[in-house]
């Protein structure tokens, strides 16, 4: 085959201005394309944003990301032969997402997702850091709707780590202190701003496909670029030649890479958002050599033509920025990444905002934030929130939360990620066919992250979900709702004639009564923890905290399930591509049945999906069996109701007619979906 020629139109997302005002890289992307003279290079602004000074000879297109059918955003990128993505770590966590979708539905071929830094492939890093798994899902989405990806893995950008502060790399200039990670004697990959823009120039100089070396060698792949591979040891060698120090004039200490990680969580579950780089960086730089991709992979800097750079001359770079006064981030301080939640009085925006509501929703009304509800206990657990939870009911909930996302991140992520290319036995019982595989994977990546999709509302919550603890002992503590027929009613009633757990669309709650605590919390933390049938019954038997409570369950009945199923709720309804099912079908013989659109928009089919993923990755053996003597499959007994259920006493509020289910392509007994 002969060489096709390069990419000519190229389209970029992110903020584009002159490169050497802020560091931003979409400015260094698009000067280093237009110096090639190969390139016309369009810049994707929301069509009621500032514009700002562009690069001569940016082409632009404004377009509206928040328009649920993608009008402007799919115009603006017919045409284009590969779209850059460069967004902020503060955009909206489903940005991404609905620019890829608009960019296929607009034809475009290649897209290189959002990144630039770690290696997101390395499968411990990618397994262990949600961030690193979100941009990898974001590649592996481009695959399954038919585009092709390059991902640029370039580490992290040396000018700004070194110079945003102790959080990053570890120094803090100003105040000449250094924390090094373990020895400090670590190797990781890190590039500058302009060895970025440079890879990127080049690759896209490339012939598309029919050369030696062509965009197809990096297909559906990451293509490896560094200007260094260094320690923090190195980075003091040069902050000394630079500024005329010596390790003297530093204040040195050290820190185990691991122990500061963890500390850089507990940091992120309080909401300082410095723990965010403090985790990614730490893990980066563990001893095992999981950051250093050069060694690993090796990188492509001499095949694009890339020079080798003075590292002093980027440290310098990197001074220059702290001594100016300037950082990546402006002035203004750091926010927190969640808020501690508050109420105050009653905010009349909030007001206006709820009584404009559609009246077909419940929503919450009067007392919410008022007065009445000013002495509610408040917490939370990273992004999601808690009112008038006692200290008790927000240990547990914290304990479910760590519990589902550890679920999540370990287990069921990695099944829906990978069924995106050939579904597991497990997604096509709950979910159809592979085409739904990108939908479910960021549904499910969305409750790992605990992202905001409503608007906050005055200090009640910050817009991510937040649980709402009822408690009828205390009716002070209660607010008025209205239903979708009109009547009045209240959370205490809601709670006495409802579920243990609602949630509560458009708002951004989820109402947890006292029943819903008498579950069993999980997590499955190996076989001691499986659950047990209950011969005589053919069904699970619960492990309630009473003990006198034996009874017949599902394995979906634990807490994190049924917090998964609420959570769930809120990001189906936050989004306008899959209709919730409504109403939601339990029975899980009709919720298999299900067609797969159907399937997406049932929310207990994601907690069917992973609470049973969950069981056979411990190695659970333990399961109803079929009652016919010639048949000894294992059964799914996912119903939680014990009617008509021979030998059983039920006392579990929530009961409903019991159902089994054959499963005949799902071989639990050998430990593996």
């Amino acid at each position: 085959m002969s060489p096709t020629s390069h990419l000519e139109r190229v389209a970029i997302v992110g903020t584009i201005i002159p490169a050497q005002a802020t560091g931003r890289m979409g400015g260094y992307f698009a000067e280093a394309l237009l110096k090639t003279g190969k390139h016309t290079v369009t810049a994707l602004q929301r069509a009621d944003g500032s514009k700002g000074s562009l690069p001569t000879g940016i082409l632009t297109a404004a377009v509206d990301y928040d328009d649920p059918n993608q009008e402007s955003l799919t115009a603006a990128l017919t045409g284009q032969q590969i779209l850059i993505i460069t967004l902020s770590v503060r955009a909206p966590p489903d940005l991404q997402s609905r620019i890829i979708h608009a960019a296929v539905k607009a034809g475009v071929k290649w897209i290189m997702p959002n990144g630039w830094g770690a290696d997101v492939f390395h499968p411990t890093l990618r397994a262990e850091e949600p961030y690193f798994e979100a941009i990898a899902l974001a590649c592996e989405e481009v695959e399954a709707l038919g585009a092709n990806y390059i991902a640029m893995v370039c580490g992290f950008w040396y000018e700004w780590s070194l110079a945003c502060g102790e959080p990053w790399f570890g120094f803090d200039i100003k105040a000449r202190k250094a924390t090094f990670f373990d020895a400090g004697e670590t190797k990781i990959g890190s590039s500058t701003w302009v060895q970025c823009a440079r890879a990127l120039a080049a690759l896209l100089s490339l012939p598309e496909e029919g050369a030696e070396v062509s965009l197809q060698r990096w297909k559906n792949g990451a293509l490896y670029v560094s200007s260094f591979r260094i320690s923090q040891r190195e980075m003091l060698h040069s902050l000394d030649r630079v500024m005329g120090t010596s390790d003297q004039d530093w204040t040195i200490t050290r820190q185990p890479s691991g122990e500061r990680r963890e500390e850089g969580r507990e940091e992120v579950r309080k909401g300082i958002e410095t723990g965010f780089p403090k985790t990614l960086y730490s893990r980066v730089f563990f001893p095992n050599g999981d950051g250093d991709y050069e060694v690993n992979h090796g990188v492509a800097n001499q095949v694009l033509g890339l020079p080798e750079e003075d590292m002093d001359e980027a440290t310098r770079r990197a001074v220059e920025i702290v001594e100016s006064g300037w950082t990546p981030f402006g002035s203004a301080p750091l926010p927190k990444m969640s808020q501690t939640l508050t109420v105050g009085e009653k905010d009349t925006l909030w007001s206006r905002e709820v009584n404009a509501l559609p009246s077909n929703h419940m929503h919450i009304l009067d007392n919410l934030i008022s007065n009445a509800v000013a002495n509610w206990e408040r917490g939370s657990r990273g992004r999601y929130g808690f009112v008038g939870c006692n200290d008790a009911r927000q240990a547990t909930l914290s304990r479910a939360l760590d519990s589902l996302y550890t679920a999540l991140v370990r287990t069921v992520l990695p099944d829906s990620r990978a069924s995106a290319a050939t579904t597991s036995e497990a997604f096509r019982v709950f979910f159809g066919d592979r085409v739904g595989a990108a939908f479910v994977t960021r549904i499910l990546t969305e409750v790992t992250t605990g992202q905001a999709k409503r608007a906050p509302i005055g200090g009640f919550s910050s817009g991510s979900p937040t649980f709402v603890c009822i408690n009828p002992t205390q009716p002070e503590k209660n607010f008025n709702m209205i239903k979708p027929d009109g009547s009045k009613t209240d959370a205490i009633s809601l709670c006495t004639e409802g579920p243990a757990a609602s949630y509560v669309n458009p708002l951004p709650f989820i109402i947890l009564c006292p029943k819903f605590f008498l579950f069993p919390e999980g997590p499955i933390r190996g076989k001691v923890d499986c659950p047990v049938v209950n011969r005589e019954a053919n069904r699970f038997r619960r492990k309630w905290r009473d003990p006198s409570r034996v009874t017949g369950a599902s394995v979906y009945g634990n807490i994190q399930w049924i917090l998964l199923e609420e959570i769930v709720h809120y990001y189906l309804y936050a989004q306008s591509e899959i209709i919730q099912k409504d109403p939601e079908v339990y029975n899980i013989n009709e919720a298999w049945g299900l067609s797969p659109r159907e399937q997406l928009g049932n929310a207990p089919n994601y907690a069917y999906y992973a609470s049973i993923l969950a069981a056979v990755h411990s190695n659970c053996t333990d399961w109803p069996r079929a009652r016919s003597a010639t048949d000894d499959r294992d059964l799914l007994e996912v119903d939680i109701g014990l009617e008509n259920q021979p030998g059983t006493v039920s006392d579990d509020p929530m009961d409903v007619p019991g159902s089994v289910i054959n499963v005949t392509s799902i071989h639990l007994r050998t430990g593996r979906l």
